[in-house]
């Protein structure tokens, strides 16, 4: 026994690194790692006060839905009750398999009345994903919403994230995702509690901005405000994922390679009304495979135009005061010779107004392009990958 206890405690002492350095995806980042990355920087998400969903586990999805098949010109049903291993099994982007819930479709309320009725029992839900890529390290944070029900379109199922890029263990960008596009930001121009960015989740689309006053230009015309409910990382409960290739047989979902919402007519592809793949597929992949490359790919956050968002956020409040302080000149005489006169040159504080709008107008030229772009893998509208339909700035308006 004296002699073999110094041999047991050399093995102890050899097998204590391997488990430290446990990393169970394969990834090349110890699972503790992933573990804290994840909690540091996971995000408050601020919803507008008229909000219905929030993100939620992928059980409600599955437990909800009937996994269907195109076939020819109709549907079939493949499973009624679906399991994770289940649809894991169909990871073919082309066979047109989706999950269809059973409460309601596109046209009409069904299921937001469900989700209503059972938003009290459900437990909100942040995926998480720490992965590497070059000198850089990702992490991700995948949301899952029952229902997209924006201003320019909704489908079933709605699938949204944010990234936050490190090097060398120092975060250095934020990246959100907005319809088929999203933003990127330096990591000093993030508003963060803590580490922890701060997310404003536009109504309905859920489309993610860096500031409560984006989302009014452009083609979005999304509603985002911080006059609604918060969700701080802990009131979530936060999921590590693994990779699409190795992970914990709960995150065999992953695999799936349908939609996540009904599938529709080809026109509704066009439209945007098409359940959405998940992560890694379609057009999550890029997302997925390069998180550092898509980011690359997207425009940047100018904080110094973030006035102009503002302004057209506020714009009603502003003119509004306006009309105040007129009326008030009017009828008490106060600062009309003033302000009329000895501060604008003998300008009117309304021509005052229309310069300034004049001036936003044109400063607007210079605002990033916005771009709506469609995959089509099948059917009559099919797309040799990822094409531009539709593109909007400030010099060309829309083409």
């Amino acid at each position: 026994m004296k002699i073999g206890e110094p041999i047991l405690t050399v093995l102890v002492l050899l097998a204590l690194p391997l488990v430290v350095a446990q990393d169970s995806d394969q990834d090349g980042i110890p699972d503790e790692n992933e573990s804290l990355l994840a909690e540091r920087f996971a995000p408050v998400l601020r919803f507008v006060s008229t909000e219905v969903y929030f993100p939620i586990e992928i059980s409600y999805a599955i437990g909800n839905s009937e996994l269907k098949q195109i076939v020819g010109d109709g549907e079939a049903v493949l499973y009624t009750n679906p399991t994770v291993m289940q649809i894991a099994a169909f990871t073919d982007n082309g066979t047109k398999h989706f999950l269809d819930n059973v409460h309601g479709g596109i046209d009409d309320r069904g299921v937001e009345q469900n989700f209503i009725s059972t938003r009290e029992d459900l437990e909100p839900t942040v995926y998480a994903r720490v992965t590497a890529e070059s000198t850089y390290t990702v992490v991700q944070y995948w949301f899952y919403y029952p229902f997209n029900d924006g201003p320019l379109n909704s489908h079933e199922g709605d699938w949204e994230m944010i990234q936050v890029t490190l090097e060398d263990g120092n975060p250095l960008s934020a990246s959100y995702s907005q319809h088929f596009y999203g933003q990127t930001a330096d990591w000093e121009d993030v508003l963060k509690r803590d580490e922890h960015p701060v997310v404003y989740v536009a109504r309905g689309s859920h489309a993610n901005y860096f500031r409560s006053y984006q989302g009014v230009l452009g083609v979005q015309s999304d509603e985002v405000s911080n006059n609604g409910p918060i969700l701080d990382p802990d009131d979530y409960q936060l999921v590590l994922l693994g990779e699409l290739s190795v992970h914990p047989p709960g995150d065999a979902w992953l695999k799936f390679a349908g939609r996540w919402g009904e599938w529709g007519e080809d026109e509704d592809a066009l439209r945007g009304r098409r359940g959405p793949p998940g992560p890694a597929h379609g057009d999550n992949a890029a997302k997925w495979e390069s998180p550092v490359g898509w980011e690359l790919e997207l425009n940047m956050l100018h904080t110094r135009w973030l006035w102009l968002s503002w302004l057209v956020a506020n714009f009603a409040i502003l003119f509004v005061i306006y009309l105040v302080l007129r009326g008030a000149w009017t009828l008490f005489g106060l600062g009309r010779s003033v302000w009329n006169r000895d501060v604008f040159g003998g300008i009117g504080l309304g021509s005052t107004m229309a310069i300034t709008g004049a001036i936003i107008a044109i400063l607007a030229i210079w605002q990033p392009w916005y771009y709506l772009t469609l995959n089509i893998a099948e059917g009559n509208y099919s797309t040799e990958g990822e094409v531009t339909i539709l593109r909007m700035d400030g010099i060309n308006g829309l083409q």
